[in-house]
């Protein structure tokens, strides 16, 4: 996006970050189901290549059930 927050060194390394609007989320995922599926598909598909730990998987699926998506 070309978008870096200026207190995320992440973001100045890696490039941007910029919130997705509501139409652009309802676009990707039907549902708050469908969403946590995703995001525990995507998690899932990261511990089998070697690119995420499980622990980690486990918090970002945990982050997702409780994230205020659609």
């Amino acid at each position: 996006t070309g978008i870096s927050p200026a207190d995320s060194v992440f973001c100045l390394l890696f490039g941007g970050s910029e919130p997705l609007t509501d139409a652009r989320l309802a676009a990707l995922y039907t549902d708050h189901a469908d969403y946590v599926a995703q995001v525990t598909a995507s998690a899932a598909a990261a511990v089998d290549a070697r690119f995420l730990l499980p622990v980690d998987r486990d918090a970002f699926v945990e982050a997702a059930e409780a994230a205020e998506v659609p």
